[in-house]
């Protein structure tokens, strides 16, 4: 959802017109940034079409 002054709008995706991106660190590791990252370890991205999530899927697992 897009959350604006003028209101709430739903976010359409065109699942015909994909790309590929990469992304990249803005700033170099550091021992806490390396820390919290292995922490991330088996955590996961979820999407649902309900709001509370009841019908959540995982998108991506992290898996090191």
């Amino acid at each position: 959802m897009i959350i604006s002054e003028k209101g709430i709008y739903p976010i359409e995706v065109d699942t015909l017109a994909t790309e590929e991106v990469t992304m990249l660190r803005k700033y170099p590791l550091n021992t806490r940034i390396v820390g919290f990252a292995k922490s991330m370890i088996g955590g996961v991205f979820e999407g649902a079409d309900n709001p509370d999530f009841s019908d959540a899927e995982i998108l991506y697992e992290i898996a090191s």
